[in-house]
């Protein structure tokens, strides 16, 4: 009988879309789903997933258009009950293994690719801290996030003028590349505490 009964849960399973951009808003929904308010950890895998699925929309627009376009209110499928949300995280793990990973990333050996991923993983966590801070009054995580970030953007601003990226529109694309680039290293927790371990001196 209990053969049975796991045949039939595996059969019950949910499958993900073979749309990366489909699945990706698919898993997003499942970790928040029955989440009231969403800690640090979990809303940067939130923000993976919908870069995630970001990046595998088709079309030319960049980064930020397409960030817009994943985080509008319609985006992604209807809420989903907790039972589906649970059964869907497994089959979410084995295809974007690194979006809840809190393992230790390994962080690209070249200077300019690691901080401008560093910048970029440290800021938008920082904009997550900030609401976490008005949401429950502790302000640490923020503090500490934001001078993180900003100790990584005074290295990526001379960087990017180095590198013949000073100017607006060729900074903008660099920086998309690059937040795209960061999903093959981790979540931008995960991230965050790499760039941390590495930090430049203040």
């Amino acid at each position: 009988m209990s053969l049975l009964i796991a045949a039939a849960i595996v059969q019950a399973a949910p499958a993900l879309e073979a749309d990366t951009y489909q699945a990706a808003l698919r898993c997003r929904q499942a970790i928040v789903t029955g989440i009231d308010a969403l800690p640090i950890a979990v809303t940067a895998q939130f923000n993976y997933f919908t870069m995630a699925a970001a990046r595998a929309m088709p079309g030319d627009a960049d980064y930020f258009a397409r960030m817009r376009t994943v985080m509008a209110p319609d985006a992604g499928p209807a809420a989903m009950r907790r039972e589906e949300a649970a059964a869907l995280l497994g089959p979410c793990d084995q295809r974007f293994p690194l979006a809840r990973r809190t393992a230790p990333p390994t962080l690209p050996a070249d200077d300019f690719q690691r901080d401008m991923i560093c910048a970029g993983a440290t800021s938008q966590l920082a904009g997550v801290a900030r609401g976490y801070g008005e949401r429950t009054g502790d302000t640490a995580p923020y503090q500490r996030l934001q001078a993180l970030a900003a100790r990584y953007q005074a290295r990526v601003i001379p960087a990017l003028a180095a590198h013949g990226l000073g100017d607006a529109a060729a900074a903008r694309r660099a920086i998309g590349e690059q937040m795209f680039a960061s999903l093959d290293v981790g979540n931008g927790d995960a991230i965050a505490n790499a760039c941390e371990a590495q930090a430049p001196p203040r």
